[in-house]
């Protein structure tokens, strides 16, 4: 019979020591889980955009008949477009599988094991937070596709590109035990284009002969064109005419003056201003056709009109300045 006991004594022991070894085991893995999970947890990965290529709005300008197209209206962002995104301690967590790591004699360790498809996945999740539908802009042509009056802007898109690059490297940067890494897309532009409505042809405001070279400003329409006799050189394009208590002066005018460049200085309806502004064309007193890169849209507002002056796009009033010269005549009416 002692011998029976023995034997179960021994038994007892070894299982008792077994349960406890294990049960050591099962707690340093707890431990180094936790640990890892807590160095996991502490990282920052931040997913924001690269800058954006490609156009950001549109003056309106259709580019027909011998029009250029104008330089792109800088178009305002959506306002609850967020501009990063951060992965969260249990976004993080959600990453990863630990596994027991016994290769150094007496301690045991978790292995971290980054889940490329738990990676991919929030990456996706964050292009598709970060990207911008676009929005078309508004206006009204005529049949053959000149503006006669711009309503509202387009704003572009933004697309993600090469998303599984950037989560290639993003997926290299955990790996590598980086405590910060920020993960730029890269994007492009998707442009909003416009709805078009086709209106009739405005009647021209001006009789001239075929060769004249003359400018039409309508501010009715908030356009200005540059014609050959009836045909339209330039434009229509759109620009921003005096506000309602500094009005454009209408009549038929004569360029009488070319500057490149000058420093606008005075007392405006809305108090004193001073601004650079290129590509100017005096036509009557202070009145003139002129460069605005002030300006990140010529829709017409009443609130945000000119002291006056007629504003246009930079590139548009290039053109304009080039093709006028001393003596052109620019006709200014509703």
């Amino acid at each position: 019979m002692w011998v029976l006991a023995m034997i179960v004594a021994i038994v007892i022991v070894a299982s008792w020591q077994v349960f406890r070894y294990n049960q050591q085991q099962s707690d340093a893995i707890k431990r180094a889980t936790a640990a890892a999970s807590q160095e996991i947890t502490s990282r920052q990965v931040v997913v924001t955009l690269a800058g954006v290529s490609g156009n950001t709005g549109n003056t309106g300008n259709t580019g027909n008949t011998g029009s250029v197209s104008a330089k792109p209206a800088k178009a305002s962002p959506q306002k609850t477009q967020p501009s990063e995104i951060r992965a969260t301690p249990a976004q993080l967590r959600s990453w990863v599988r630990f596994q027991p790591d016994r290769s150094q004699k007496g301690k045991v360790r978790a292995k971290v094991q980054f889940q490329p498809e738990k990676v991919a996945a929030w990456m996706t999740q964050a292009a598709a937070q970060l990207k911008r539908a676009p929005e078309k802009g508004s206006r009204q042509v005529d049949a053959t596709g000149h503006l006669v009056r711009l309503l509202k802007d387009p704003v572009s898109g933004v697309k993600i590109k090469d998303l599984a690059k950037s989560t290639s490297q993003l997926m290299k940067s955990l790996q590598d035990g980086k405590r910060e890494v920020k993960i730029e897309l890269r994007t492009e532009s998707a442009p909003g284009g416009f709805d078009d409505t086709v209106v009739p042809t405005p009647p021209l405001a001006y009789q001239a002969q075929p060769t004249q070279v003359w400018v039409d400003v309508n501010l009715s329409n908030h356009t200005t064109a540059v014609y050959r006799g009836n045909q339209p050189v330039y434009g229509p394009i759109p620009m921003v005419n005096g506000h309602p208590q500094a009005p454009t002066r209408q009549g038929v005018f004569q360029v009488y003056a070319k500057v490149d460049h000058q420093i606008m200085r005075g007392i405006g309806w809305n108090g004193p201003y001073e601004e650079a502004a290129p590509w100017i064309a005096y036509f009557s007193g202070d009145y003139a056709l002129h460069g605005a890169p002030w300006r990140h849209t010529f829709v017409w507002e009443p609130e945000k009109g000119s002291h006056g002056c007629i504003n246009m796009a930079v590139a548009d009033a290039k053109q304009v300045f080039d093709l006028v010269s001393i003596g052109t005549v620019v006709v200014v009416h509703q």
